[in-house]
């Protein structure tokens, strides 16, 4: 497997169909990796958006989304091919956020404290 330059803290998600993974990193970035069977990962997107260390990231149930927060105490939805924004960043939480999470319907997700 192929060895990639990583900062010292990484979270890790996979996608529903484990073709993907998105991991949080600590420079504020968000890696989308393809997963070939028996060969090496494919970097996709590397996503800035965050100011701060990315804490959390998850994968919509259909895969389509990536939702992340950090220690900028932000929220923001991604989509996950292009690595744009989808929705306006989800800002004004005093104290940080553990967690995010979608729900099984893809019609919102949830935030953990």
């Amino acid at each position: 497997m192929k060895a990639f330059n990583v900062t010292s803290r990484v979270l890790v998600c996979f996608s529903p169909d484990y073709k993907y993974n998105v991991s949080g990193l600590s420079d504020c970035r968000i890696w989308v990796l393809q997963v070939p069977k028996g060969e090496d990962m494919i970097e996709l997107l590397s996503i800035k958006g965050h100011t701060k260390v990315v804490t959390s990231v998850a994968f919509s149930p259909g895969g389509k989304n990536i939702a992340s927060e950090s220690e900028d105490n932000t929220v923001r939805v991604w989509d996950a091919k292009m690595g744009k924004g989808t929705l306006e960043a989800i800002v004004g939480h005093s104290n940080g956020i553990s967690s995010v999470s979608f729900t099984p319907s893809v019609k919102s997700y949830c935030v953990l404290f």
